[in-house]
């Protein structure tokens, strides 16, 4: 009814309104410089990760590794100019150490426990930014390039696993996750900008997992089989959060040994 009122005086003007509310996000974020919104099909690498596992110590009964990784920005980082972004890597390189514990329950080494704590330091770097005018409005037509330091992230847990003499195994675990809050170096609009782009990236997670996999390692060093590989399914329930996916999960990995 609006646009029929506009269109007895000014038929243009109706056209003109009429193309803005059937499309008002699109017409939005062309405004503000945005990509406008609409179907794509993506293909691209992810970021790389380097890892390396070194046995520190080893007895009848209990072990105690280490495991380095080095994350490189092999993937396409955010596109400040897309409002609906699907990037497949976050721009920067992560170097992490954890240390890992096992602890085998009886002498045939069917029931084993695992505890594990570990580091991440997520490396600064910098990347153009979208600057919010305020805390209900992420759009914006101001754009930055930043220094940026994403928070490093401390991971620790504890499983209990029961594995088969032909390499089938099944295991529940607990894992905690935190990551620290992302920081954004100031530029030339006003500091409480740069604060809103800080807000709500740090994260907490508690979750249950619940996994079967099959590992032809041990068969491998008993000259039973010819490859070292393991397959790995899990379903993960988050039990507790802040910041972060309340959603059941499910994996799957495939595991290559060199």
């Amino acid at each position: 009814r609006l646009l029929d009122d506009v269109a007895k005086d000014n038929p243009q003007k109706a056209q003109e309104a009429q193309a803005k509310l059937n499309n008002a996000v699109n017409t939005k974020l062309k405004r503000l410089g945005y990509n406008e919104i609409g179907s794509y099909t993506k293909t691209n690498i992810g970021d790389v990760k380097l890892v390396g596992k070194y046995q520190l110590y080893k007895e009848a009964q209990d072990s105690l590794a280490v495991k380095g990784e080095l994350t490189l920005p092999t993937g396409v980082a955010p596109n400040v100019d897309n409002a609906l972004d699907t990037p497949t890597g976050d721009g920067q390189v992560d170097i992490g150490a954890t240390i890992i514990a096992d602890h085998y329950l009886d002498r045939q080494h069917a029931w084993r426990t695992n505890a594990y704590a570990g580091y991440t330091v997520q490396l600064p770097d910098h990347l153009d930014r979208r600057l919010p005018v305020n805390e209900n409005d992420s759009l914006s037509n101001d754009k930055e390039l930043l220094a940026r330091k994403l928070g490093d992230i401390v991971q620790a847990g504890t499983s209990i696993q029961y594995e088969f003499p032909f390499g089938l195994n099944l295991g529940t675990a607990y894992a905690v996750q935190r990551l620290g809050k992302t920081s954004y170096g100031d530029g030339s609009f006003q500091s409480f900008r740069y604060r809103l782009l800080e807000a709500n990236t740090g994260q907490t997670l508690h979750s249950a997992t619940f996994g079967v996999g099959f590992s032809t390692v041990e068969m491998y060093k008993r000259k039973e089989f010819k490859a070292p590989f393991q397959v790995n399914w899990a379903y993960c329930m988050p039990i507790a959060g802040v910041n972060t996916v309340k959603n059941d999960y499910m994996s799957f990995e495939l595991v290559m040994f060199f």
